[in-house]
């Protein structure tokens, strides 16, 4: 990433799909930023942003204050870096930003880019395939990389490579040309190795829609990871929790971050949920429940953190 990037003038949009591993890339590209900068005092200091916090500011307003908020980098600190190429922006998850809004923060980008702002900034910003090509305006940098699936016959490599921890894996992919296809992302492949881990073929094996099976691969990755080993010296201890309970707080919780818009939790401090929603869903929620309840419901959906 860190040669590509440089290939590309140091601005760049990183596209892919679900699970592609796009936010492991970028953190890669701020990893490899970082020891440059570490090695050389005037090289740009990367700074890894999610546009999911961002609200409809101008650019240059909300960098300063996420890095503020995030970094605890005073304004002024910040300005400066910006008016001398001081910084490389890494900006992660173009495609969570509030859907009204896309076209917008794109505008604000082009405009943060443009020769009115700082268009020697360097920038890397990542995005779905698929929310990209929804949109009418474009980013104006210089250049553009998709993160590929994994290829089929990789899918069977890695799985004939697992030996006989995966053989029912390996079977079921080999006899099911739609499995192996689900598997054909890195996010997919590591839950389905962990979920179906010395499980045989025939418990693989799954029918229905894309979308159907995919839940049967999380169902047995959640109830795997429920039942796991969870201590440090092999004592088999169990888990606390069964799987309805679990189940049943996931769902809530998702249905909470899906109100306010959120992408992120944060388990040490759950009322940051509402802190990413837009004013005006904050508004409709406290018409119709206080805050308080609403506070308590969230503290409730986050917890128990230990599983």
């Amino acid at each position: 990433m860190r040669d590509v990037f440089e290939q590309h003038g140091r601005q760049l949009l990183v596209l892919g799909s679900p699970g592609a591993r796009k936010t492991v890339h970028m953190l890669e590209l701020a990893a490899a930023l970082i020891d440059e900068a570490q090695a050389d005092e005037g090289a740009p200091v990367p700074v890894f942003l999610l546009l999911t916090n961002w609200r409809g500011e101008t650019m240059k307003d909300w960098i300063i204050e996420e890095a503020q908020r995030r970094y605890r980098v005073s304004p002024d600190a910040t300005g400066t870096l910006l008016s001398q190429a001081g910084i490389y922006l890494i900006l992660d998850a173009l495609d969570e930003v509030n859907p009204e809004r896309h076209e917008e923060c794109v505008a604000q980008i082009n405009r943060f880019l443009s020769v009115d702002g700082y268009p020697q900034c360097g920038i890397a910003v990542s995005c779905r395939a698929a929310d990209y090509d929804r949109l009418t305006e474009r980013l104006t940098v210089n250049g553009a990389v998709t993160v590929q699936s994994i290829p089929v016959r990789v899918v069977h490599a890695f799985l004939d490579a697992a030996g006989t921890r995966l053989q029912g894996l390996r079977a079921a992919a080999a006899a099911d040309p739609e499995l192996a296809r689900l598997l054909t992302t890195p996010l997919m492949m590591g839950v389905a190795a962990m979920a179906y881990s010395g499980v045989g073929e025939m418990d693989v094996y799954s029918s229905g829609t894309l979308d159907e099976r995919r839940g049967l691969i999380y169902e047995a990755f959640l109830e795997k990871m429920i039942s796991r080993d969870r201590s440090l010296r092999g004592d088999g201890i169990p888990s606390p929790y069964s799987l309805a309970q679990v189940s049943g707080r996931l769902i809530m919780m998702a249905r909470m971050m899906n109100t306010f818009h959120a992408t992120v939790l944060y388990p040490a401090d759950p009322t940051r949920m509402m802190r990413q929603a837009p004013s005006e869903v904050l508004d409709d929620v406290y018409t119709g429940i206080s805050g308080r309840v609403l506070t308590v419901l969230i503290s409730r959906c986050s917890a128990p953190r230990t599983w």
